[in-house]
């Protein structure tokens, strides 16, 4: 017997809280003996018997925008729980098809049982831009016996952009025409996703223009105002830009290679309509890849704007040996935060934030300096690499000053924990 435990998220509306399942238990009723197998996060799940009933497999939706639906595998016998191939479908297809765009999620939709060792698994694979993706339905085979993908089979689908020979002037008509459409009762709208969806066939009347559109639509999405100047045209800019970046990636992507070359993060346009607060800027999905091979190694659990704010380090930085990078996600005064890519463990994860300091310290980050001024936000910088260990300055401010630099931690990569820390402040309490 599978039992599944539901919790309330704590992210949600009290009102209409929403239901997680995340723990899996398998029991015996003959034994009464029960055992954990596995800690998902699912919101609602549908469950694929094999015939001799030794087997089970789940397909899970759950609140992830890089895996929205995955897939466990359960042995009843030897009392084991597998996560099926997701991800790994991505690599696997990029390794036959190099010119695959950069992946954007995957979902393991359904189940199939084609015999007592083998099931067979379809997935969607969205790839490319975030609001407007390529996506490649296929299935696999997943072989019980040999723990391998003993089939894939999926479709490639390019997006059909071709150069025109429509003249300039004509081009721009088309262009305006078009981007009128898209603006059409578009009140309310605040996503690419939500202008494409309104009028999809004026969005790829622009893209069928090609590059020859270029010139053009960087022209308009050019002409954007920050808040506190007129924004009303805002709109039209950055849907210009969404164009462009179809036609176009490498405009407005961004790569950061690895002291070493064996890899790299690739980031990618999420969404342009960040780009109204100039505290703010594109919002960009992050992949480390292996620069060999362009397989995904880890991948960043949200979007991120690489804007460089009043710390003037760089938002990716890396280890000298390559095998670790940073990104500093940061906005204004308010907080600096340092998330992890680990290319050999492919992890991506946050260093310590207020919390766990605070609990290292025995005391809160927060204290009144010389001046008056009650600091009490965190940003965490990092100072130096070391071998295993990233040596991180702990800084607090206010919601308008540079702030001051209390102390430092040395945290340990591979034990993904505080190693050492020192702060010098004094609190108020």
């Amino acid at each position: 017997v599978l039992t599944l435990s539901a919790s309330t998220a704590n992210n949600e509306s009290p009102i209409k809280p929403a239901t997680v399942y995340d723990t899996l238990y398998l029991s015996h009723p003959d034994s009464g003996d029960t055992k954990e197998l596995a800690k998902p996060a699912y919101t609602s799940i549908d469950v694929y018997w094999s015939k001799d009933s030794r087997y089970a497999a789940l397909i899970g939706t759950q609140n992830s925008s890089r895996f929205p639906m995955t897939a466990l595998l359960i042995d009843t016998v030897n009392e084991t729980s597998t996560e099926l191939p997701a991800l790994e479908i991505y690599n696997s297809i990029i390794r036959d098809y190099p010119n695959v765009k950069v992946f954007l999620s995957i979902s393991l939709t359904e189940c199939e049982w084609i015999s007592d060792e083998q099931l067979k698994i379809s997935f969607n694979l969205n790839t490319g831009a975030a609001y407007y993706p390529q996506t490649t339905s296929g299935w696999y085979v997943w072989d019980i016996n040999t723990q391998t993908v003993a089939e894939c089979v999926y479709e490639i689908k390019e997006i059909d952009a071709a150069d025109t020979l429509f003249s300039t002037d004509e081009i721009a008509a088309i262009v305006d025409e078009n981007l009128d459409i898209l603006m059409t009762d578009s009140d309310g709208y605040y996503s690419e996703k939500e202008f494409i969806s309104a009028h999809p066939d004026a969005f790829d009347n622009i893209i069928a223009l090609g590059n020859a559109a270029l010139p053009y639509l960087k022209e308009i999405g050019n002409g954007y105002n920050f808040i506190g100047e007129d924004t009303s045209g805002n709109s039209r800019c950055f849907m210009a830009k969404a164009v462009e970046y179809v036609i176009d990636p490498d405009i407005y992507d961004r790569v950061f290679p690895s002291p070493n070359g064996q890899y790299k993060i690739i980031a990618t346009v999420n969404s342009f309509f960040d780009l109204t607060d100039p505290f703010q800027g594109i919002k960009y999905n992050l992949n480390m890849i292996k620069s060999e091979t362009n397989e995904v190694l880890a991948i960043a659990d949200r979007p991120y704007q690489l804007y460089s704010d009043l710390f003037a380090d760089a938002n990716i930085q890396w280890s000298t040996d390559g095998r670790y990078a940073s990104l500093k996600d940061s906005y204004r005064n308010m907080y600096t935060y340092i998330y992890i890519f680990d290319a050999v463990n492919s992890a991506f994860y946050s260093l310590p934030r207020e919390s766990e300091i605070e609990a290292a310290i025995g005391k809160k980050l927060e204290y009144t300096d010389e001046n008056g001024r009650f600091l009490d936000r965190l940003h965490c910088l990092i100072e130096k690499w070391e071998a295993t260990d990233v040596k991180v300055r702990i800084v607090l401010s206010d919601s308008s000053s540079e702030g001051a630099v209390v102390g430092w931690y040395l945290y340990d990569l591979e034990k993904q924990c505080i190693a050492e820390i020192q702060v010098d402040f004094q609190t108020n309490t």
